[in-house]
């Protein structure tokens, strides 16, 4: 492997998060070009003529959760390092990132210097794991009803108790006096966490897990 990426692609559809992270690859010193994108179509576009070394891929983006890019890309260039960037601590939703095919996953919340090291490290083929990576790490080869219950927090579990009853976006945000974007962004981590992809699948594994109580 060479000493560092020639092409590093970053995905996420937050402008300052994506500034941020192609500042963190301009400090590795590395003579690397990097390419950021907002969107899933323009990237698919962008990699149908190039081969990334190095993939960043926010897991939670508008239209396609990360896990699909991960699982994607790492079947068509089996080399590359991929990396997931995400908010998200729950052990579930760590554990299904690497099942996707992550060489690494990073939380947000790293600091400046520690999400450089990170990157530097998984690039070279090192462990870099936080602890909360850790933990699911250990039970990678699981699948998701054994590895445990996802996390659910008390209000995503009552706006998911309230979507089973069919009840729509607007219905919802009027009985918990919350705003249209708070639960559309609520269901959308609903999906991530339960790894579904719309409301039926999202009823049908909330029934499954047993997680109407």
């Amino acid at each position: 492997m060479q000493n560092y990426p020639r092409l590093v692609v970053i995905i996420d559809d937050h402008p300052l998060i994506l500034k941020g992270l192609k500042d963190i690859i301009i400090e590795t010193g590395w003579n690397t070009r990097v390419e950021t994108f907002q969107n899933y179509p323009d990237l698919k576009v962008f990699l149908k003529d190039n081969s990334p070394d190095l993939l960043l891929v926010d897991l939670q983006l508008k239209g396609v959760d990360g896990r699909t890019i991960i699982s994607e890309y790492r079947t068509l260039f089996p080399n590359a390092k991929l990396i997931t960037i995400s908010s998200f601590e729950d052990p579930t939703v760590i554990n299904s990132a690497f099942k996707a095919g992550a060489n690494g996953y990073l939380i947000k919340n790293l600091s400046f210097s520690e999400m450089l090291e990170g990157i530097k490290a998984i690039w070279k083929g090192d462990r870099f794991f936080q602890e909360e990576v850790k933990s699911a790490l250990a039970q990678k080869n699981t699948t998701i009803e054994s590895f445990g219950l996802p996390r659910l927090t008390a209000r995503e579990k009552e706006i998911l108790v309230l979507i089973v009853k069919e009840k729509t976006t607007k219905e919802i945000a009027e009985t918990l006096f919350l705003s249209n974007k708070t639960i559309e962004t609520h269901r959308a981590n609903l999906y991530l966490k339960l790894s579904v992809n719309n409301i039926v699948g999202l009823v049908k594994r909330a029934i499954e897990l047993d997680l109407l109580k």
